[in-house]
């Protein structure tokens, strides 16, 4: 990811020029382009990725970001693993050969469809509409000015 130091990145792509069909890359602009022609996709499990991943349907693997004061992408990966829709290789297990052995292995997965709304953004929208229809006050705006 865009986080990752410029030295490890380096590392990790000097590894990857020598195995055939793998492709490093730090970030795309168009997720969900890419994700529609992969075999399978590795990533962390933050927000918006996650939620591209499920939607596409494509195998995956988590490899959640986790230390002890934040699991937020621990457990979102956990969730999702519940559902069927991804793999998780939890952070404590990740080295070089488990790594390997658990991308050889999504590339058999096949990811449950996901039972989820995946627009919330129009269930918010369609709320938000359906509140203020429902109150007969007229709305008003108010701005504070800065001193």
């Amino acid at each position: 990811g865009p986080l990752m130091p410029a030295d490890a990145l380096e590392r990790l792509r000097a590894l990857a020029r020598d195995v055939p069909g793998l492709e490093l890359v730090r970030s795309v602009p168009d997720l969900p382009s890419e994700l529609a022609g992969a075999a399978a996709a590795i990533s962390q499990a933050g927000y918006n990725t996650t939620l591209e991943i499920v939607r596409s349907g494509v195998p995956a693997l988590a490899v959640p970001y986790a230390t002890p004061e934040e699991d937020e992408q621990l457990s979102r990966a956990r969730r999702f693993e519940r559902l069927g829709v991804l793999r998780v290789l939890e952070p404590e297990r990740l080295e070089p050969a488990v790594l390997t052995a658990e991308i050889e292995r999504v590339l058999d997965f096949e990811p449950a469809r996901a039972d989820i709304d995946l627009d919330g953004g129009r269930g918010t929208c369609q709320e938000l509409w359906d509140l203020m229809r429902s109150d007969p006050r007229p709305a008003v705006l108010s701005t504070v000015a800065s001193p």
